[in-house]
Parts: C-alpha cells; sequence; structure tokens
C-alpha cells in the first residue's frame, strides 16, 4: 500500500508535554511529520492517516540531533490550545508542506 508523508511546522510559545513523551520540550518550532496509506478501491485519490510523529531536539550534547515521538493528534491539538490560552498569543500553525 503506497505511503506518503505530510510535514507541517508548528510554534509553541512555552514549554510542553505530550502522552507518551517523556521529556519536556521547550518552546519553538516542531515539525509534525503524519504518514498517510493510500485507501485503495475508491473512484478517487484518498489517504487516510495511520501514525503522526513530532520532531523534536536531543537531550544530548550535539544539538544538532533531534528524535521523532509517536503522538496522538488529540493530544497535540490539546497542548496547542493550552499553549495559545496560557501565552496569550495565537502560536500553533504556521505552515503545511
Amino acid at each position: 500500500m503506497p505511503t506518503k508523508s505530510r510535514r507541517t511546522t508548528i510554534y509553541f510559545s512555552d514549554a510542553f508535554s505530550l502522552p507518551g513523551v517523556d521529556i519536556l520540550l521547550p518552546s519553538g518550532e516542531y515539525v509534525i511529520v503524519e504518514d498517510q496509506d493510500l485507501i485503495e478501491g475508491l473512484s478517487f485519490v484518498a489517504y487516510q492517516r495511520v501514525a503522526t510523529f513530532i520532531v523534536a531536539p536531543s537531550i544530548s550534547a550535539n544539538s544538532r540531533l533531534t528524535q521523532m515521538f509517536p503522538i496522538d493528534l488529540g493530544d497535540l491539538e490539546i497542548a496547542l490550545w493550552h499553549d495559545i490560552v496560557k501565552s496569550g498569543t495565537r502560536a500553533g500553525l504556521d505552515s503545511a508542506t
């Protein structure tokens, strides 16, 4: 089954946490990767999301390293909402590619 990935950049104004991610993530930009599988048997092209990941800076000494954590999209939306309420700004979704 053909799979594609969709990348979106989001922004957090304050440090935040997500269920399943065992570290407190600092404020800043994050890339969200959604893996999508082709839904076969339709008369049009359609994909369904099968996995969502957040790309975070590594906690190692080398700041250029990153790590990916599988996340639930609903948990991410709640964290973004809390960030907007806490910071009083319209942070969040910046761009999609």
